[in-house]
């Protein structure tokens, strides 16, 4: 009886760990998707999420104000928001959009750009 209940419980792990690897295939092959946002940068200064944004980007759209939290991807995209965090200058963002576990959205930013003076977009 042992020997059944083992051999089952070793067929359902293996089972597991086939599903995860099958589906952790299938999200892999996903294509990242890059956006681009254009806007002014604030420091997150307290947060619900915990998955490492730390900036919102504001802009307008549909002439509401949008919130788009950010994530920096390394040290030097840190920097360059930090240098412009609280200015009130443009830049534009680029990134592939995430959802963390507590299912927050934010953008894992892999460049950031002057953006385009307020002026020029009227």
């Amino acid at each position: 009886m042992k020997t059944i209940v083992s051999t089952l419980v070793g067929l359902l792990a293996f089972g597991m760990v086939s599903i995860a690897d099958t589906h952790a295939q299938a999200a892999s092959d996903k294509p990242d998707i890059e956006v681009t946002l254009t806007g002014r940068v604030e420091k997150i200064e307290v947060d619900t999420c915990m998955d490492g944004a730390t900036y919102n980007l504001i802009y307008t759209a549909n002439g509401s104000e949008v919130k788009t939290r950010l994530k920096p991807a390394n040290d030097s995209i840190k920097a360059k928001l930090d240098k412009v965090t609280g200015k009130r200058v443009q830049v534009t963002v680029s990134g592939q959009p995430k959802n963390s576990v507590e299912n927050c959205h934010y953008v894992d930013v892999d460049s950031v750009k002057p953006g385009a003076d307020k002026e020029q977009n009227k």
